[in-house]
């Protein structure tokens, strides 16, 4: 921005060097003509000694004030860039407070659909300005960001309309899919051995073993022991008082073990009995909170991808990174996408307008696309005496794959 104001500085600076030359010029042609209007006066007649005079004056005069006119339409061009980029921002900034409320109060985003244009009412974002927010980053935290950028979409971008570079820039800058936690279940059975070897000590009269929560284990008297490994992650968003800024809640995950305890004591002071009830904490709710958080994100994909021309395979290659980056993070509706990538390839692939060029590209980028693999933990079971992830393995299949390479072959 600083360097876009030199250089505009630099241009209006230079407009009115050219006017100062211009001036010279014109008051020394002027001289020179009147003083040769007079060395010939025996030729001419003093009416035209005075017309040759001011011929050159008035053409220059015309000059300046053109001159003046362009000076005077650039600063105005340049104040109005600068009341739009202004008007846009206030936009972001309203609706990044409201998403913090909306975590705050309610503990989700505060509208289900991209609306927010409905009941804006300031001054719009121009197109100009939708082609800059839409390309770049608007926040730090992915979440926030697709939320941001989704509600853009209500004040209608004409991205069909973009130049190539724009909707190119547009396909590589989405927000990022947000992985959902997975529970580390090396460190869960760390966890309990940890537990275990506590908890099978030799008793004493009083176990020194003890939770805050739980009590003593002593006499019978239920104890518990909880040894975790902390996995933070972002729980929420919150407005910071006084300020447009917004913040993130910071909440964790959990991969351990908790162990509640039972006994009785015999008389020489060792336990002969011990129940154990193993407690593994469910990430349901977790997982879900999280993909509460990235619906947005992904609402924006699938919203805006539906906009870019179908024409030379864009609208394909879009829905490809799409779903690469699903799969990647492990985002459980990569499955629903890749119906649309099928029918978009087929769609491509019959159209007799598509370059070899293009069509060559697009089987490479669906060869890339199935050589990627991803595996998340789904589930945990305890099973001989440990804890053993469920995995699910991602990855595109292959029949899914040989129909995009056979619509693209044609």
């Amino acid at each position: 921005m600083i360097r876009g104001q030199r250089e505009r500085s630099m241009k209006l600076s230079g407009l009115r060097a050219g006017v100062v030359c211009l001036l010279m010029v014109g008051l020394l042609t002027g001289t020179a003509a009147a003083s040769e209007a007079e060395g010939s006066a025996n030729r001419n007649s003093d009416q035209d000694a005075a017309s040759a005079a001011s011929i050159p004056t008035a053409e220059v005069m015309a000059l300046v004030n053109r001159i003046n006119d362009e000076v005077e339409q650039a600063r105005a061009a340049e104040a109005r860039r600068r009341a739009e980029i202004e008007a846009a921002n206030r936009v972001i900034r309203a609706m990044a407070i409201e998403a913090a409320r909306g975590w705050r109060d309610e503990g989700d985003w505060p509208r289900r659909r991209a609306d927010f244009a409905r009941d804006w009412e300031g001054d719009p974002p121009t197109q100009e300005q939708l082609k800059r927010l839409l390309t770049q980053r608007l926040h730090d935290e992915p979440a926030l960001d697709g939320y941001l950028r989704w509600q853009l979409l209500s004040f209608e971008p004409d991205v069909a309309e973009w130049d190539s570079a724009a909707q190119l820039a547009l396909i590589r800058g989405m927000p990022r899919v947000i992985p959902p936690p997975q529970p580390n279940v090396g460190a869960m059975n760390q966890a309990r051995r940890e537990a275990l070897a506590r908890v099978d000590a030799p008793a004493q009269t009083r176990v020194e073993i003890r939770n805050s929560a739980m009590g003593d284990l002593s006499f019978g008297v239920p104890g518990g022991v909880q040894v975790a490994q902390e996995r933070a992650f972002i729980g929420g968003f919150q407005p910071v008082p006084g300020t447009a800024a917004v913040q993130p809640e910071i909440r964790s995950v959990w991969s351990g073990t908790s162990l509640t305890v039972s006994g009785s004591i015999s008389p020489d002071g060792r336990f002969v009995s011990l129940n154990l009830r193993i407690f593994r904490q469910e990430l349901t709710e977790l997982r879900q909170q999280v993909i509460r958080q990235g619906i947005p994100g992904v609402q924006f994909r699938s919203q805006v991808i539906q906009q870019l021309p179908s024409a030379n395979g864009v609208r394909l290659a879009a829905l490809m990174s799409d779903l690469n980056d699903r799969m990647q993070a492990g985002d459980p509706s990569w499955r629903g996408l890749v119906d649309k990538v099928v029918e978009e390839a087929q769609r491509v692939g019959a159209d007799p307008q598509l370059s070899r060029e293009a069509r060559s590209e697009l089987l490479d980028y669906a060869r890339r696309l199935s050589r990627g693999r991803n595996t998340i933990v789904s589930d945990v079971r305890f099973e001989n005496g440990q804890y053993a992830a469920v995995q699910t393995h991602i990855q595109l299949p292959r029949e899914r794959y040989q129909e995009i390479v056979a619509a693209l072959r044609g």
